[in-house]
């Protein structure tokens, strides 16, 4: 391991360019989730559902909007969490 202008580097490999495109898929996660459940919640009041959230169908009502809101405070936790990882962002 060799630290030269500030950037660490491991078998050839810039760990700083690393960390921020870990960062970077962590926060296209997060924002994928938050965005897919807003949009399921949406969807329902229209009387569609998102391919991906239709076994929701199959819980009560209460249980299933649950999950959605889930969904969206993880997907922005998840975001956050991505934010927090490259603090250069």
């Amino acid at each position: 391991m060799l630290l030269l202008k500030n950037f660490v580097y491991f078998r050839g490999v810039k760990m700083n360019s690393l960390r921020n495109g870990v960062s970077f898929l962590v926060c296209i996660t997060g924002a994928f989730f938050a965005i897919a459940g807003v949009v399921s919640m949406i969807t329902r009041f229209i009387g569609y559902e998102v391919r991906i959230f239709s076994w929701l169908s199959e819980f009560e009502t209460v249980t299933a909007w649950l999950i959605r809101a889930g969904v969206i405070a993880g997907g922005i936790l998840v975001y956050v969490f991505g934010v927090l990882i490259d603090p250069e962002r």
